[in-house]
């Protein structure tokens, strides 16, 4: 008889108060618990995003030739510093470590040819390193950003004349990230709302979409996808969506970066640069640059063409951060692949 009791008891059959308490006194959703939950979601989707990050500026600009890193030497080194997701960043000295190593290979892999920020852009994202990364990419697809780590920052900073366009996180310290987009179209401007947020469930993104979202994307969402929906979202504003070009002035002999000041050139470099950028993205025979140089193209040292290559790359990139937009077509010549302009 015995036995059965306690048979019965580790059945759950027994003690029906003891199970009616501990189902009474389940925690109430308070907002500090909610952020927890959502923190606790995140983590996974801010390791997968980080990696999309850096994926992202190194392809860019393992397209322009001109990347130091691989993808995969990439690839492998985010599977190192961000490796298991959550789990990881919870251990607070070795994220310290692994973010440090983040930050390296984020400079590292410093994009290419994106022109000087022309539409504002504030940004609500409480997690630190993943505010500072985003701050980084959308600046380089063209946006001023104002990034800002909570509610109360975003009520400071928020201008309504000066910012076209909201990136909000929902899990936030001081609150729902929803109640600030119901707060934003109920001042009836004309702002385009895009909610960047780990709760990916159906439920929520239809929820956000009726509170007043524009779009509503999971932080798993492809980099690029992030982009195209902030420039679709610009032309549904009526912003123009403007194309970077790189200018060359003959009579100054001076080169205009996109949104940076101009740099002097010599007029080699002019030379060089003028026949490159006069018919962009199609390659241009060593033969036909060295020609322009008023060289006899038997006779040249092509290594001289390739130093003046390098020259021009790296007084670019000292001047104004950006990567010439220049690549080398093994053995054929060079190809300016940006958009040019040559003026007199």
């Amino acid at each position: 008889m015995q036995r059965r009791t306690d048979d019965a008891i580790h059945a759950g059959t027994v003690l029906p108060d003891l199970a009616a308490a501990q189902f009474h006194i389940a925690p109430v959703q308070t907002r500090a618990h909610q952020h927890h939950v959502d923190k606790r979601a995140q983590g996974g989707s801010t390791a997968i995003l980080r990696r999309k990050l850096i994926r992202t500026k190194i392809s860019r600009k393992a397209r322009a030739g001109r990347c130091p890193h691989s993808v995969n030497h990439v690839a492998s080194t985010m599977s190192r510093t961000t490796s298991g997701s959550g789990d990881a960043d919870n251990a607070t000295g070795k994220a310290g470590k692994q973010r440090g190593q983040f930050q390296s290979d984020l400079h590292a892999a410093k994009t290419i040819g994106y022109p000087c920020p022309m539409l504002n852009l504030i940004l609500l994202e409480d997690e630190a390193v993943l505010r500072q990364e985003l701050t980084e990419f959308l600046g380089d697809c063209g946006y001023r950003v104002s990034a800002v780590a909570n509610l109360a920052d975003f009520r400071a900073c928020y201008a309504p004349t000066q910012h076209h366009i909201a990136v909000i996180d929902l899990g936030l310290p001081d609150g729902d990230g929803m109640e600030l987009v119901r707060a934003l179209r109920a001042e009836g401007r004309q702002l385009g709302i895009v909610v960047f947020t780990a709760r990916s469930a159906m439920q929520h993104k239809v929820s956000g979409l009726i509170d007043g979202a524009d779009y509503y994307l999971p932080k798993n969402t492809d980099l690029d996808e992030l982009a195209a929906t902030l420039s679709s979202l610009r032309r549904r504003l009526g912003e123009p969506v403007t194309v970077p070009t790189w200018i060359l002035e003959l009579g100054p002999r001076r080169l205009l970066p996109p949104g940076c000041c101009a740099i002097a050139l010599s007029q080699q470099d002019l030379t060089v640069l003028q026949v490159l950028m006069a018919e962009p993205e199609r390659i241009v025979s060593r033969q036909q640059i060295v020609e322009s140089l008023g060289e006899d193209f038997l006779d040249y040292d092509q290594r001289r063409l390739d130093t003046q290559i390098r020259r021009l790359r790296r007084k670019t990139e000292q001047a104004t951060g950006l990567s010439l937009p220049i690549n080398t077509a093994r053995n054929a010549g060079y190809r300016f692949f940006a958009n040019a302009a040559v003026r007199p």
